[in-house]
């Protein structure tokens, strides 16, 4: 087994992603366990499943909240007329 502190944590990926188990330490104290997959399940998501299951109402380039609503517009106007 691998035993890193969190701060070389970060390189615990791939010793999992080959098997191995990898235990995270923080000033030498067990604080996780990462463990890698043991049965790997094959993803059943189908591309396009949910077609035609949502209704677009409006136009979505546009803004939902009309422009003379913004704050941040207006704040911006009295700026550039200071």
């Amino acid at each position: 087994m691998i035993v890193l502190d969190t701060h070389t944590a970060i390189w615990w990926s791939q010793p999992v992603v080959e098997g191995e188990e990898v235990e995270i330490r923080k000033r030498n104290i067990p604080i996780a366990r990462v463990v890698p997959v043991t049965k790997r399940h094959q993803n059943r998501t189908r591309l396009g499943c949910g077609a035609a299951t949502a209704r677009v109402l409006s136009d979505l380039t546009e803004p939902f909240i009309p422009e003379h609503n913004w704050d941040m517009l207006r704040e911006q106007d009295s700026d550039s007329r200071s």
